[in-house]
């Protein structure tokens, strides 16, 4: 995460690999319930009561879910998905994009990306 810097990754690196260590192998249900109490722990502000401390708390870590999931995405999953496409081949192949419908006046402007598409009933 270039977002750390590497004074805290030089702190916090050695713990999390104790724990990753004595964990080994995780299973699904064992690494989802991790995160939870994770969260739980973050909400809480480090565990009074382990009750959310209130909706803002709540909400910031599950948008910390949502960015971890997206930057897992865009850093792991995307680039093993780009060499599995060249190893196979892609699923189907791309297909031209339309453009946003543009409102002027009293009419819609559809401008493709591919001149030969044509628009289709329901396309206006």
């Amino acid at each position: 995460m270039p977002y750390i810097t590497q004074a805290e990754r030089k702190n916090i690196n050695p713990e999390l690999k104790k724990f990753l260590m004595f964990m080994g192998h995780m299973t699904p249900g064992q690494f989802v319930y991790i995160m939870y109490e994770m969260g739980l722990w973050q909400a809480s502000n480090g565990g009074v009561d382990n009750l959310p401390a209130n909706w803002t708390k709540c909400n910031e870590v599950m948008g910390n879910f949502d960015c971890v999931a997206k930057e897992f995405y865009r850093r792991i999953v995307g680039p093993y998905e780009n060499i599995a496409i060249e190893k196979n081949g892609d699923c189907q192949p791309p297909r031209a994009v339309k453009k946003p419908y543009i409102r002027t006046g009293d009419t819609f402007i559809n401008e493709r990306i591919d001149p030969f598409d044509t628009p289709r009933e329901g396309d206006l």
